[in-house]
């Protein structure tokens, strides 16, 4: 029954962990001040070993490189990475998944997506690097309402040198975006088929488009019939009170486990019960409880079982922030023989930019984040147009698209120097200045940039720049 309370839970969870808010550094006609604060690094900790992953981002604050690396003897090791790559507003178009084996990386697969004008995702094509080529390997198609709402996905797999038929999806919604509908086809026999047991999901609201029902059927012998239903009650700020979850007995809802929360004036919630229906009562099952500082953020939260009569301490997560409200560290653990141990679970948080960071099967994870960058910059007109190839880079990047330039055209502020020259110059996301170079009248430039610390880095050549990553 836990088990069911835990995957209830999670699944709600995860519809809202996987949307990303981004916050985009504005500048004016003089003077900009960039800050930065996003996490740089997190440990996780496991019963296999310990892990690290680091994050480069670029100017927009979009992750563009993830690196895993795994401790041992004593030393980090390369483990996996990927890189991200996006169109000027912040959608993801491609991401390169590579292994560290043998002393390289090696590609294993990578994923490529189009966009409508609003940001809708049109198309994503799945590959894989095989024989030392990228082959296709699954499509997916969305199509999407003039409200932008997606009404259906058409999902394809790469069979024999073409695109086969696999699944499609459709979904309804009413006139305020809210989702009425999900169920799905499959292809069969080459033609679309309902399978048996194949879900229908259907949704109500209230005025304010809060959840009240959740209703699902199982598709049985051609027609729909219905499964389970969770029905819910809020606040008048949308905070979810109660949830009943039933199941169909035919002819009739069935009560199986309930649901009750509190909260505290900011909407933190403070507390959870859940109950299990005993023929002719409510009888307690789990408790959980939550307590946060003085920003809103969680300190801790333990949940305990109800066993012959009792509150017996069931497991427990405690957490850490700074002054930001960033976490810095989270802790789980089980009651195992009359004490608290270390338990590996799925462990999630969210940094103050609205970043997600999931990781699953550890027990602990410390975090560290960038420091604020002060990055001044004399704005006129500068344009990132310059070409950096390769990028990332690991030992010379070629700078194109250079013109000679013979005037004072910009000035840099890093650290509090003034650079005035007719040069290219390489800085970091501090702005201190990692090399200078004179411009001459080639229109491409080669750097050597092998004894730099990986990161972000910035070229600028008069009111042109560019900027690439260091690996």
């Amino acid at each position: 029954m836990k088990s069911l309370y835990i995957l209830f839970v999670f699944s709600l969870f995860s519809l809202i962990a996987i949307s990303q808010a981004k916050e985009i550094p504005k500048g004016g006609k003089s003077d900009i001040l960039i800050k930065q604060e996003f996490v740089e690094s997190v440990i996780t900790y496991s019963s296999s070993g310990q892990t690290k992953y680091s994050y480069l981002y670029d100017t927009t604050g979009n992750i563009i490189i993830t690196l895993s690396e795994k401790l041992q003897n004593g030393q980090w090791s390369n483990n996996n990475r990927y890189s991200y790559a996006y169109d000027s507003n912040g959608n993801q178009l491609t991401y390169f998944f590579e292994i560290w084996k043998n002393g390289q990386w090696l590609n294993v697969n990578r994923n490529s997506s189009t966009y409508d004008t609003i940001g809708n995702e049109l198309t994503n094509l799945g590959e894989l690097w095989q024989n030392g080529q990228w082959l296709n390997d699954s499509r997916t198609t969305n199509i999407y309402d003039l409200s932008g709402n997606q009404i259906t996905y058409l999902y394809e797999e790469w069979v024999n040198g073409q695109w086969v038929n696999s699944s499609k999806g459709f979904y309804t919604y009413d006139s305020l975006g809210n989702l009425l509908t999900y169920y799905w086809e499959e292809w069969v026999n080459g033609q679309w088929v309902i399978s048996e047991d194949t879900m229908r999901e259907i949704f109500t609201y209230d005025s304010n488009g809060n959840l009240l029902t959740f209703l699902t059927e199982i598709r049985s012998n051609g027609q729909w019939v219905k499964s389970n239903r969770d029905t819910y009650t809020n606040d008048s700020k949308g905070n979810r009170l109660t949830f009943l979850y039933e199941i169909w007995e035919n002819p009739q809802w069935v009560k199986t486990n309930h649901g009750t929360f509190t909260y505290d004036s900011s909407g933190n919630r403070l507390s959870s019960l859940y109950e299990i229906w005993g023929n002719v009562q409510w009888v307690n099952a789990l408790h959980d409880t939550y307590t946060y500082n003085i920003k809103g953020n969680e300190v801790s939260y333990i949940s305990e079982e109800w066993e012959n009569g009792q509150w017996i301490n069931s497991e427990r997560r405690i957490s850490t922030s700074n002054s930001d409200g960033n976490i810095l560290s989270i802790l789980f653990e089980s009651w195992i023989s009359g004490k608290w141990e270390n338990t590996d679970e799925f462990l999630n948080f969210q940094d103050s930019k609205h970043h997600w960071f999931s990781y699953s099967n550890i027990y602990k994870l410390d975090v560290t984040y960038q420091e604020s960058n002060d990055v001044k910059e004399e704005k006129n007109n500068i344009t990132f147009s310059l070409n950096c190839s390769p990028n990332p880079a690991t030992d010379f990047i070629e700078i194109s698209n250079i013109e000679t330039l013979h005037a004072n055209t910009f000035q840099v502020k890093a650290l509090h120097a003034t650079s005035l020259q007719e040069n290219i110059i390489l800085y970091n996301t501090l702005g201190e200045i990692m090399k200078t170079l004179k411009l001459d009248d080639n229109q491409t430039i080669s750097i050597d940039i092998s004894s730099l610390p990986k990161g972000l880095y910035f070229v600028r050549a008069g009111d042109k720049a560019g900027k690439f990553v260091k690996i």
